[in-house]
């Protein structure tokens, strides 16, 4: 895979969601503003769905031999269920992961987004650890952060964390962001590009 976008010459302006001012004013109000969840999913990996209102919701698990959601497809308790991974206010990656996607020829995936409020972000992050703690007696069912290396504030959660997310998606929010990616995207492309300017 190339280098992508981030640290490239056209990576987009990326700050964090960061922590709730004390200041007040503009810069208080600026970090109430929602957040916006990304995923890249195509009919093998499906969890998002978007009703007709815009409010989306995060399944447990995804039949892909059915091509359909099975909430139910598993005996074990739902905090077991496997995790769903989400990036929360990195487009940039978003994108990206698009991109490759396609170029591995999957080109019936898209990137799916919806809003949540920002305490719903701020308590996945604060109780999120690193993903080699992720066996650790005790904390099975914490959010995981996830390709740290690769994107901002992306997170592997489990069922009772997606019940959050799912309790307080935006309605009217949920939307397919993109269907195909910018082709300044695709890592050939990148590679290339990146090239005139070393």
């Amino acid at each position: 895979m190339g280098k992508g976008i981030r640290g490239g010459f056209r990576t987009p302006s990326f700050t964090p969601p960061s922590k709730p001012s004390t200041s007040g004013g503009a810069e208080a109000a600026k970090d109430k503003r929602p957040v916006t969840v990304y995923r890249v999913e195509g009919p093998d990996n499906q969890r998002v769905s978007i009703n007709d209102a815009g409010k989306a919701h995060v399944t447990k698990s995804f039949n892909s031999h059915k091509n359909q959601s099975t909430p139910h497809r598993y005996d074990k308790p739902m905090s077991y269920q496997d995790r769903a991974f989400l990036n929360f206010g990195d487009r940039a990656r978003a994108e990206e992961f698009l991109a490759t996607r396609h170029d591995q020829g999957h080109t019936q995936t898209v990137m799916k987004a919806f809003e949540v409020p920002r305490d719903t972000f701020e308590k996945i992050r604060d109780s999120a650890i690193p993903e080699s703690a992720a066996k650790q007696y005790g904390k099975e069912h914490l959010p995981i952060a996830v390709d740290v290396n690769k994107g901002d504030n992306q997170f592997g959660l489990n069922w009772d964390s997606l019940k959050r997310v799912n309790e307080t998606s935006i309605p009217g929010t949920g939307r397919i962001e993109r269907t195909k990616p910018d082709m300044l995207m695709l890592p050939e492309v990148s590679d290339a590009v990146q090239d005139l300017f070393k």
